[in-house]
């Protein structure tokens, strides 16, 4: 991870809404980052979801609470 990356890692943990970072690549949201509180939110660890695409990880119909 680049330092870069790591200082928006810390800076999203300490907010206390669930932010979720994406990337659109083939018509689709890609997970890049999200912080701890949507994890625990969620239930659902990060290692699961980074990479993942969004239609894949949400069932149809299923509230995200995380923008």
């Amino acid at each position: 991870m680049q330092a870069a990356d790591r200082s928006v890692t810390i800076a999203i943990d300490e907010l206390p809404d669930n932010v979720v970072i994406y990337k659109f690549e083939e018509n689709d949201f890609i997970f890049v980052d999200l912080n701890k509180n949507v994890e625990k939110t969620e239930n659902i660890s990060k290692e699961k979801l980074i990479g993942k695409k969004l239609t894949e990880s949400v069932s149809r119909g299923q509230r995200v609470r995380a923008f």
